[in-house]
């Protein structure tokens, strides 16, 4: 994330879509969270976005033809990877070197 970071920083036509991803997921996350605090719609909407998060990452790993055990960890797995990543170009950005 960091390291993208940097690369965007030095090199703005380096952009994609795909890099602002992770970023995006972590503040969706951070604001569902937030919000369905204060509103049960916005709880459910958090809950069934979540539940989609689950299903596909279950068949992204299917998919792949991942054994049993990496289908079962793979919604942990991406989770941390995008959360990992996400913070990372945030980070990134916003830092001074």
């Amino acid at each position: 994330g960091v390291a993208r970071a940097k690369i965007t920083k030095k090199y703005p036509k380096s952009v994609r879509v795909v890099f602002l991803l992770p970023s995006c997921f972590v503040f969706v996350v951070l604001a569902g969270l937030i919000a369905s605090l204060f509103s049960e719609t916005a709880r459910w909407i958090t809950l069934a976005s979540a539940l989609a998060f689950v299903v596909l990452s279950f068949a992204s790993a299917a998919w792949a033809g991942g054994r049993a055990t990496a289908v079962l960890l793979s919604p942990i797995l991406y989770a941390v990877t995008y959360c990992g990543y996400g913070i990372g170009m945030v980070r990134g950005l916003f830092s001074r070197s």
